[in-house]
């Protein structure tokens, strides 16, 4: 006779109802140590990849820094377009947004990192960046949404996104760590660093 569903009193069926199921949780069970072994077993790093791979990984970040190269200048406020349309007609989209430029300066200090620009670029880069963000009109200390690149008005209304003041307090604070590893090349960058750190704490 099979033992009632509610007979255990915990509201599940006895295991003895269904003993074939008990043999797959249970080799489920055994085998998950090994499943997390394997996930948790360290990957190759960058110096340890095939020389062909290496070379492909560094021509994708290349290829990734140049659109922040070829489109973050004097016309945009030294932040980041949202997208720049190549056909029908090339286009470009003079407006921003946290998100944008989080990615940007992570670009920024990547490309630093693997000698894609040098010492003077990641500074006037990260000074011209933070110059235009402290002069952005804010909520809370938090950027709007979108902001037209050539007005530098604040568009759609004025609206915060918590996703993308979110995402750009988070690279923030990762860009200036990482900058840090640059500060002795120029003792200025401590300042874009001090810059960056007021806009984080000013942030509600």
């Amino acid at each position: 006779k099979a033992v009632s569903r509610w007979e255990n009193g915990l509201g599940y069926p006895e295991v003895t109802q269904f003993p074939a199921l008990a043999k797959i949780f249970g080799v489920i069970w055994m085998t998950f140590p090994l499943f997390v072994w394997l996930l948790s077993r360290e990957r190759k790093n960058a110096s340890q990849m095939e020389s062909d791979d290496r070379e492909k990984l560094l021509g994708y970040m290349a290829d990734a820094w140049a659109y922040f190269r070829d489109h973050v200048n004097e016309k945009t406020r030294f932040l980041p377009p949202d997208n720049v349309q190549f056909s029908p007609t090339y286009a470009i989209a003079m407006r921003t947004s946290p998100t944008n430029v989080g990615m940007y300066l992570l670009s920024l200090l990547a490309a630093r990192d693997f000698d894609l620009i040098g010492k003077d670029e990641l500074l006037h880069r990260a000074q011209a960046a933070a110059e235009t963000l402290e002069s952005l009109r804010k909520w809370n200390g938090h950027l709007y949404n979108w902001y037209d690149l050539q007005t530098l008005s604040v568009l759609d209304g004025g609206f915060v996104s918590t996703v993308d003041s979110g995402n750009f307090v988070a690279s923030l604070i990762a860009f200036c760590e990482g900058a840090k590893e640059y500060a002795g090349e120029s003792p200025a960058l401590l300042q874009v660093i001090a810059s960056f750190s007021r806009i984080i704490s000013e942030t509600e």
